[in-house]
């Protein structure tokens, strides 16, 4: 347990530094590891984190400043536990966080947007914080849900739990994650033999892409598509 507290108490020290950036990479891990990790330990992580997580409109948050200071002393992690966590209620507001001078913010889908100034309240940036936390336990479970189907011996159960992630991170305005998943999707439908399934993945894929054809004849498109979608269908 304390290796699982010393994961959500850096999740909570990169956090504390700017949540947009973090959520970007934060996302992409969780689905990575979690593909090998045990159950028990993704249980572990959402007990964790739904313990730690700011109350809607607290500026109390001493449960985050624990854990952070946890993960910077691997020493005092066996003595934090659940209970703990939940019983604590110091007055450590996480709005005393370093807001000099712009911070870049990096939206969903690696598109930069405008840089983060010290005018933003910090209760929104405590919103932001706990909004984070939410979705990646709403992440966690539904990767813990689909698990065991990712590699199943039926392959249609691990096309229907691949076809339901890549609609999750759709749902979250994710489309590298989309990607990820609608590949997998892909490669899937080649090994079974699924031509027409594989061709609509495919089409699926290509939309999201922007071709520039400014040096490119359209009768060489036509040509080359012609001879190669029979190939799909």
């Amino acid at each position: 347990i304390a290796v699982r507290t010393c994961c959500v108490g850096i999740i909570f020290d990169a956090l504390r530094i700017d949540p947009s950036s973090v959520e970007l990479v934060l996302v992409s891990e969780v689905d990575r590891v979690m593909q090998w990790a045990e159950p028990a330990f993704a249980r572990d992580l959402i007990n964790l984190l739904s313990t730690a997580i700011p109350v809607p409109g607290s500026r109390s948050t001493s449960s985050l400043t624990l854990l952070a200071s946890a993960s910077s002393n691997p020493n005092a992690t066996s003595s934090i536990t659940s209970n703990s966590l939940a019983t604590t209620s110091t007055s450590t507001a996480i709005s005393g966080l370093p807001s000099e001078g712009p911070r870049l913010r990096v939206a969903r889908g690696g598109v930069t947007s405008h840089p983060v100034t010290s005018s933003e309240s910090a209760l929104g940036l405590d919103d932001r914080r706990r909004q984070i936390v939410e979705g990646v336990i709403q992440q966690i479970n539904c990767l813990l849900e689909y698990r065991e189907f990712m590699n199943h011996q039926s392959k249609m159960s691990s096309m229907l739990a691949i076809h339901n992630l890549k609609i999750f991170y759709e749902s979250i305005k994710r489309k590298d994650m989309t990607m990820r998943y609608l590949y997998k999707l892909e490669r899937l439908h080649n090994e079974c033999g699924n031509k027409i399934e594989r061709g609509y993945t495919l089409q699926m894929i290509g939309e999201h892409y922007t071709v520039a054809i400014l040096s490119i004849r359209s009768s060489s498109f036509y040509t080359y598509f012609m001879l190669v979608l029979p190939n799909y269908f």
